[in-house]
């Protein structure tokens, strides 16, 4: 077998065993290499890790894990070094698919060494200093969810916000994370357009090039001061270039159910005769 049969093959074990909701998969390009890799995404408790099998994964290189700011509000940096080390202690010794093992090892590993409450500092400890939360914004923003999008076991949904400012946007996307199937999802990926100061950007959250489709999607519609964010949950199936007409197609289906845009807009960019999903 092939490294990429190996891998498929590993990622589909994954999905039948692992608990709903704790897994998730999805094929990405190097940025620098151009080369696919598979890009994993792990949920223990509080804690997300993302593991990513290279091209030449398992005959040659290891997985890499994704070290995170977030890992150490509920990890020492000696667990999560420790779980790091074991991932490549086992590749390096079977040199063959892992991940599995892997898993169920750091499973247990954390449930004897997780740090699931922090502890009062003392005055002989360092002290932990929170970031304040996003500030909710002076007005009501409402968050509209469109239907969903569902190809190949994927399911996309398009949440659409009105937006006048960078706080309101950085709380629109907050604020969606508050939910745990949101939060869960495979990619939440953001764009958003606005006019004073003008400002487009995106976010492709993991997604290379979903987020610039997005932002080009309300650049053609011409939107202003509104914020769109495309949850995908992966289903299993690699879609590869259709992912992006997904994400497209459900951000326009919700921006037209909740009245963004006028009739000539609706009518912009869409092609006569396609097949119907």
């Amino acid at each position: 077998m092939t490294d990429t049969e190996r891998q498929e093959e590993e990622v589909e074990v994954l999905m039948n065993i692992v608990e709903d909701g704790m897994f998730s998969a999805d094929i990405m390009q190097n940025a620098v290499t151009k080369e696919r890799e598979y890009w994993l995404k792990f949920v223990f408790n509080n804690i997300t890790f993302v593991v990513i099998l290279p091209s030449d994964y398992p005959s040659r290189s290891p997985p890499r894990l994704v070290p995170s700011s977030k890992h150490l509000k509920y990890l020492n940096e000696s667990d999560f070094d420790a779980i790091d080390m074991e991932l490549r202690a086992r590749h390096q010794s079977a040199q063959d698919v892992i991940m599995f093992d892997w898993y169920q090892w750091t499973q247990e590993y954390l449930e004897n060494h997780q740090k699931l409450q922090t502890p009062t500092p003392t005055d002989n400890q360092p002290r932990t200093i929170t970031p304040p939360p996003v500030s909710e914004p002076d007005r009501h923003i409402e968050i509209h969810r469109g239907p969903e999008l569902l190809d190949r076991k994927s399911k996309f949904v398009c949440f659409v916000a009105k937006c006048q400012t960078q706080s309101d946007v950085d709380w629109f996307y907050e604020e969606l994370h508050t939910d745990k199937k949101v939060a869960k999802a495979t990619h939440n990926v953001l764009a958003y357009r606005l006019v004073d100061p003008k400002i487009e950007s995106y976010n492709d959250d993991g997604e290379d090039g979903a987020g610039g489709t997005l932002l080009d999607l309300l650049q053609k519609l011409q939107l202003w001061d509104v914020a769109v964010c495309v949850s995908r949950w992966f289903g299993g199936i690699l879609l590869y270039s259709d992912r992006f007409k997904d994400f497209q197609v459900v951000t326009r289906n919700a921006l037209e159910e909740f009245g963004f845009l006028n009739q000539e807009q609706a009518q912009s960019g869409k092609k006569k005769g396609g097949k119907k999903r």
